[in-house]
Formats: structure tokens, C-alpha cells, sequence
């Protein structure tokens, strides 16, 4: 990431409703941080759902032979040799084309050829790669490159990320990608990069996007936003991550805000205030977009605001309400603070008052191009909010999440309308009912309170502001940049030191938990997750409405349990819509699979090997007039290990077919009770 580098003008660098900043506490002195400051604004990753459903991998050794391209698509990839022992390998085809997907076919571990699922297109070449194992990508700009620190490896986020993940999963092997490109943002991650193209970014006009899914990632984190500040697109950010989403195998993914740049540089774009800002911008939207989405979270941002400013971004302590006077709309708050509480009270109104009007509550500060509005207004005779995401220079709006509530819209007496904004959550409580209670995703930053309404309007309006909570700062720029007076590494604007990495970047990736935790609830659809097994889940338990998605699907309808291990669905239990339950116990490739079945509508019941009905019962045909079919066994093969009073059918008996039982020393015919013999060969010449 180039310092120098600025994707689009900043238009006069806009104030986020005035950048005022608490006072910090005094510093403690420099590099003399408390094991309470280590400890500090680490928010945990979720449980990495995607690594742990990886079966084990241990395979090594295979060569894969030169790509074959014809017609601009992949249409060879041949085996050198297969190597052994591997589990459940993927293909990975990289190029200038996209589209390509390969198997491979292991046999008693061993590959033994690579089947073209999909040719691709536009390619000149490819390579193609043979990965036995969960795949980690980390993509962001300058600051997750691989060596950002004057060339050394282990002083860099990408180091300290695969040292998390390796010391959390011993004896797991993993790869990792670094995708990582410097000077861009959201936005060029939503679409092509522009500039600074590293080798593996072979086409300049394939979609970065494109080049993490053919690696299909088990996960992903993303670490953008030091280029980022009022530019920044929200919905660049969403539509990115819904990408990532709509891959083939959807990866976990990580969000990591971003580092707050130096302070005290000369560089407007790192040092002013409204850059400050923005960066305080960008980092509320991405915390808040994580904890919405139940993605992983790695706090950069609020780590450092602690350790240098000495205030904790995510909390905050609210003043004592002033206001209480009637005044007509808009309002806005005095002053810009951290968090709020916002009191209206409309009343008394009348049957007219909601008929075309909305009501409007600015709770973020306003971007180049985001700025957020949370509104209230009638939905069918039903309080409605939505949270609505602004362009600012388009005029441009669109909705980001809309809630309609229970509650009747209110249309005579009494309208008091109340809103609550602290860190990621907001509340809104209309006649002290709450219609709205959860993370919303907003900017991040100081904010002055704003209060409007489609149509002429009065409230009496009270607000208690809040501002950020105190912590001792330790750091200084100079500390967590470096410079000319430091010998620390960094580049004095936004590279962080070995000091910052030690103090800010590597307390949060080693104080989350990066284990893949083969236990899961959630994940939509009323889903869970269970897995056990060493080092790896060998065995996965789903209970689900949706199918899997792991390396062995279960069967297409079995939408309830699933019981399988790395190779096989063993059980499946199903309750269709009609009540048909359904047991099953085979191997995919075995044909002649067991199969109960029991129809609650039809109240019938069944039994099938291979797909062929072998029993029938129901309540309306006796049991004991259903044909049974006995086992067959030629006299010679009549078993002499089974209990008394077995049946079967004997084929060559000496008079003819015929039933026998065991009486528990000899088989003797249903017939007369003579004992069963063999027909005497054959004289014929």
C-alpha cells in the first residue's frame, strides 16, 4: 500500500461531523505496555466451521505434469506420479483464464489420474497445484503482504497469522495463499486491482475475486482499510463478501478493521484530522458488518485506539440527558460524541400524522459516499424501521436492513419515539415498546445527532451524549510507526514497527481462537454441527434442513440427520413434509444399500436392498398374510451355527423344493420332519 497512492479526490477531506477526540490519559512510558493492555480489544474469531469439516490429510509426494490447454480451456492435467496416502485432495488451476475446476481420483491413497470438471476459458496456460489439506487465504493491502518490513520475514501480519493458526491446530496440515496486494482498497478488492500487480495476478483485467475461488479457501481473511477512510463504499464491501459467499464452497471468513495510521506524519491523507476520522469510519462499519454476519473479527482498530489514544472505541459512558424543550424539526446535536440516547415526544397526534411521513435519525457520520439514517414510519398499520444507506453526492438510497414490528402504529395521544446507539447496537423504542434491538451496521467515528421528518413537525427533544471510555495509553506514533528517530522498522505513516506488531497486531491474532472447533450451532436453517475424531473430526454429525456441503454429501433428501464419516454417509434419518420417515445404511457405493422406510400418511411400512422392495406392511393387510422370503441354501450349504427353529428354503432338496427348520442338531423337511438330503447324482450317460 502506497502511502502516496489516493484511489479517488476526497473532495476538500469533509469532516466526519467534527473529528473531536477525548483527551487522552496520560502516557504511560514509551514500549511499557500492561499485561491489562495486552489483554485488551481482542474479540475473538468465530469457530472456524469450514476448517474443522476438512478431513484429515496426511498425502504427499504427487506430481502433477504440464496443463494442456486447447480453445482457451484446461483439457488435460496428467499424473507423474500419485504419491500416497491422501484423503480428500483438491486441484488447484491457476491462470489468466478463470472458470477451470479439476478432480482428482485417489485410489488406496494414491492419485491415479485428474478428471476436468469445467475447461474454463480465456486461457493461454495454467499451472495446476495438489493441495491435501485446509486452505488459509489472507487478502488486503500493504500491511498483509508478505514481507512489508524492510524484507524480513517474520515481522508482518501474514507471519504472525500463520503462526496462530499452526500453533491452535497441531498436527493439522495447512496451506496458506497470500493474495494480498498493496495500495487497494474495498472497492478494487469488489473488482480488479490497480496497481502494484504481483506475479501471481497474471491478467490485469481478471476480477481479484476470481483469483481466491480458484483456490477454493476453507478461509478467508480479509484486512482492508488503510486505504479506505471517506471514500469508502459500503456497499463495495458487501457485494465483496457476498462473492466470497456464492463460492462453490463457501469459506469461514475474518474481517480485521484497520490500523489507525500515524498521527504526526506530514501525509494529509495518513495525519489530518478528517483522515483520522475516516479510517474511525471505516473500521465501525467493518466491526459491526462481522458481528452481524457471525464472520470472524480481528480488532486492529480498537487495539490501537486503546494503547496509543487511550480510549476503548466499543464502549462507551453516557452524560446526563439534557433538552426538554419544544422545538420544530430538524434538530441536531450540539456537539459530536461517541455513542447516544435521542428522546422525541410528538404527542398528542392525530389519525394524519403518519400518512406519507417518515422520520429520520442520522446515527453515523457522514462520508463521501456513505452516510447512514435510521427510519421510522408506518408500514400497513405496523411501526416499521429500516436502516437506510445514503450516497451523500448521488443522493442515492438504498435499504440495509428493515424491520417491521408488531406493534400498532400509534395515530392518536401519546408518540414518543426513543433511540439508543452503543458500539454495533441499536434500540428503538416507540411508547416504550422496542421495535428494534440488535447490531446495525453503521459508520464508525463521532457523530452529531440528527433528528428530521418528511413533514412539518415539533418534539420535545431530550439527549444524553456518550463519550469514549478512558484506559491508560501507552504508545506513541513514533512507537507503533517508526521513522527517522526509530529503529524499529516501519515507515513513519502507516507500515506498523516490531514494536506496533508486538503490541497491537500480534495480541489480537494470538489471543483469538483459531482452532478448528469441530463443533457448530447455527449457520441458518436451524442447523448444527457436531464432529469427532483426532486430530481432525473423522466423523461428522449434521442436523440440518439443508444439505451439508462438506467433501461427502449426504443423500439429496436426507434434510434432517446425517451421520458420516470422511468416506461414506453411513445413516440417514428423514421426516419429509408428509411424515415419511426414512432410515438408510450403506456405503455411496455400495448398490445394495439397506433401506426402512415408514409412511405416516399411508401407514405403511417397507424394506428395500439395492432399491428392490423386499417387505410390505400396513393396517390394511394382515402381517401374517404378507409373502415372506426365506433364505436359500442348496442341503449342502445348510448352516450348522444357527438357533433352532430357524426356516429356510431348500432348492435341490431330494424330493423337490422345499421348506426346512433346524431343530438344533439337523435341518429337517416342513413336511414329514424327515431329515434333509441331498438328490443322489445323476446316472445318466
Amino acid at each position: 500500500m502506497s502511502s502516496s497512492s489516493v484511489l479517488e479526490p476526497l473532495l476538500g477531506e469533509p469532516l466526519l461531523a467534527a473529528p473531536v477526540t477525548p483527551e487522552p490519559v496520560e502516557a504511560a512510558p514509551t514500549g511499557a505496555a500492561s499485561s491489562l493492555l495486552f489483554a485488551a480489544g481482542v474479540e475473538p474469531t468465530r469457530h472456524l466451521r469450514r476448517l474443522g469439516s476438512r478431513p484429515a490429510a496426511g498425502g504427499s509426494g504427487a506430481v502433477l505434469g504440464p496443463v494442456e490447454v486447447a480453445g482457451g480451456a484446461v483439457v488435460r492435467i496428467p499424473v507423474l506420479d500419485g504419491g500416497t496416502g491422501y484423503v480428500d485432495p483438491r486441484v488447484i488451476v491457476c491462470g489468466r483464464g478463470s472458470g477451470a475446476r479439476a478432480a482428482a481420483v485417489v485410489v488406496d491413497g494414491v492419485v491415479t489420474a485428474i478428471t476436468i470438471e469445467a475447461g474454463g476459458r480465456r486461457y493461454a496456460d495454467a499451472t495446476a497445484q495438489l493441495v491435501d489439506g485446509a486452505i488459509v487465504v489472507l487478502v488486503g493491502d500493504s500491511i498483509s503482504t508478505d514481507m512489508p518490513q524492510h524484507g524480513i520475514p517474520g515481522e508482518s501480519f501474514w507471519f504472525q497469522l500463520q503462526r496462530a493458526l499452526q500453533e491452535q491446530n497441531p498436527g493439522r496440515r495447512l496451506h496458506f495463499f497470500n493474495r494480498a496486494i498493496g495500495a487497494q482498497t474495498w472497492s478494487t478488492f469488489n473488482d480488479l486491482a490497480h496497481a502494484n500487480h504481483p506475479a501471481w495476478y497474471c491478467n490485469h483485467a481478471k476480477p481479484w475475486l476470481h483469483y481466491l475461488a480458484e483456490l477454493q479457501p476453507d478461509l478467508v481473511v480479509v484486512a482492508f482499510g488503510m486505504n479506505d477512510r471517506q471514500n469508502f463504499r459500503p456497499r463495495h464491501m458487501a457485494a465483496a463478501i457476498a462473492k466470497l459467499r456464492a463460492f462453490a464452497r463457501a469459506p469461514d471468513i475474518v474481517l480485521a478493521t484497520p490500523l489507525m495510521p500515524s498521527a504526526s506524519s506530514a501525509n494529509p491523507n495518513m495525519s489530518s484530522p478528517a483522515s483520522q476520522a475516516g479510517r474511525d469510519f471505516v473500521a465501525g462499519f467493518v466491526r459491526a458488518y462481522a458481528l452481524a454476519n457471525d464472520h470472524g473479527l480481528l480488532d486492529f482498530h480498537r487495539r490501537l485506539r486503546m494503547v496509543r489514544d487511550g480510549i476503548d472505541v466499543r464502549q462507551s459512558v453516557l452524560r446526563v440527558p439534557v433538552g426538554g424543550e419544544r422545538r420544530p424539526l430538524p434538530w441536531q446535536a450540539d456537539a459530536a460524541c461517541a455513542d447516544f440516547y435521542l428522546a422525541a415526544d410528538f404527542g398528542p397526534v392525530d389519525a394524519d400524522f403518519w400518512a406519507g411521513r417518515r422520520i429520520d435519525v442520522a446515527t453515523a457520520p457522514q462520508g463521501v459516499n456513505a452516510a447512514a439514517v435510521l427510519r421510522i414510519e408506518d408500514a400497513d398499520g405496523r411501526v416499521a424501521v429500516s436502516v437506510i444507506d445514503r450516497h451523500p453526492q448521488r443522493d442515492v438510497e438504498s435499504v440495509g436492513l428493515r424491520r417491521r414490528s408488531d406493534l400498532a402504529t400509534p395515530r392518536q395521544g401519546a408518540l414518543v419515539i426513543e433511540v439508543w446507539c452503543q458500539d454495533v447496537r441499536t434500540e428503538v423504542r416507540v411508547n416504550g415498546t422496542r421495535v428494534l434491538g440488535e447490531v446495525v451496521c453503521r459508520c464508525g467515528g463521532l457523530v452529531a445527532p440528527a433528528l428530521s421528518s418528511s413533514a412539518a413537525a415539533e418534539a420535545t427533544i431530550t439527549f444524553a451524549a456518550g463519550d469514549y471510555l478512558r484506559c491508560p495509553a501507552a504508545l506513541t506514533d513514533l512507537d507503533l510507526y517508526g521513522g527517522a528517530d526509530s529503529p524499529f522498522l516501519g515507515n513513519g505513516m502507516n507500515h506498523p514497527s516490531s514494536i506496533a506488531l508486538r503490541h497491537v497486531i500480534a495480541p489480537v491474532i494470538h489471543n483469538s481462537d483459531w482452532r478448528a472447533t469441530p463443533v457448530g450451532v447455527g449457520g441458518g436453517a436451524n442447523a448444527a454441527f457436531v464432529g469427532v475424531g483426532e486430530p481432525v473430526p473423522q466423523a461428522h454429525l449434521h442436523v440440518t434442513k439443508r444439505r451439508s456441503g462438506v467433501s461427502t454429501p449426504p443423500e439429496a433428501d436426507a434434510d434432517h440427520l446425517l451421520l458420516e464419516d470422511a468416506d461414506a454417509a453411513g445413516v440417514t434419518l428423514r421426516t419429509g413434509p408428509a411424515g415419511t420417515a426414512r432410515w438408510v445404511a450403506a456405503s455411496p457405493a455400495d448398490a445394495r444399500r439397506f433401506v426402512q422406510s415408514f409412511d405416516h400418511a399411508a401407514d405403511a411400512y417397507s424394506e428395500a436392498i439395492g432399491g428392490a422392495v423386499q417387505r410390505r406392511l400396513s393396517r390394511s393387510v394382515d402381517a401374517h398374510h404378507v409373502p415372506v422370503q426365506l433364505p436359500s441354501y442348496s442341503v449342502a450349504q445348510l448352516p450348522l451355527d444357527i438357533g433352532a427353529g430357524s426356516l429356510a428354503f431348500c432348492p435341490d432338496e431330494a424330493d423337490g423344493a422345499v421348506l426346512v427348520f433346524f431343530d438344533g442338531a439337523q435341518w429337517r423337511r416342513v413336511t414329514d420332519r424327515a431329515v434333509a438330503t441331498a438328490p443322489l447324482p445323476s446316472t445318466a450317460p
